[in-house]
């Protein structure tokens, strides 16, 4: 029995683990030279370490605690949910999937950049019209700041 069975409707916010990993040192690092610095943190007794002493304690720290987390009580409620959407290494949604929604393409519902009027409208149904408006900002921002390689 999970929370999530109590809920209407769920969403599961995936990324690839790598990318998981990368966010947290990233954020790990940020505190460090924000939040940590206050002398009343709890975590206050990392702020004095180096950059690279700090790296390989958040890497330790995601290994033993929040990557373990993922794996048995985070991802396994994934199957569950009736929304999945997928972040990719810039932090915006590059997929979505409605997995109770058979269609033709199987899982994939929503891809960056390519989904079909169908697809649009069953999104903007779940969705907010904020939340869409600015996924599909971001989207065409990416699309207009990536350049062919010649």
């Amino acid at each position: 029995m999970f929370v999530s069975d109590f809920l209407d409707f769920s969403i599961y916010l995936d990324a690839a683990e790598q990318h998981l990993e990368q966010w947290y040192v990233e954020r790990f690092l940020q505190l460090r030279e924000t939040t940590f610095q206050d002398p009343r943190s709890y975590f206050h007794h990392y702020a004095s370490l180096s950059i690279a002493e700090a790296t390989r304690v958040a890497t330790r720290i995601w290994n033993e605690i929040s990557a373990v987390n993922l794996k048995e009580n985070i991802a396994p409620t994934r199957e569950r949910a009736r929304l999945i959407l997928e972040k990719g290494a810039n932090h915006s949604v590059e997929r979505g999937c409605l997995p109770r929604l058979v269609t033709r393409m199987g899982c994939s519902l929503w891809s960056s950049g390519d989904a079909s009027g169908f697809q649009r409208r069953a999104l903007r149904q779940l969705m907010p019209r904020s939340w869409f408006a600015s996924q599909i900002r971001t989207q065409r921002t990416i699309a207009s700041s990536v350049h062919p390689i010649a």
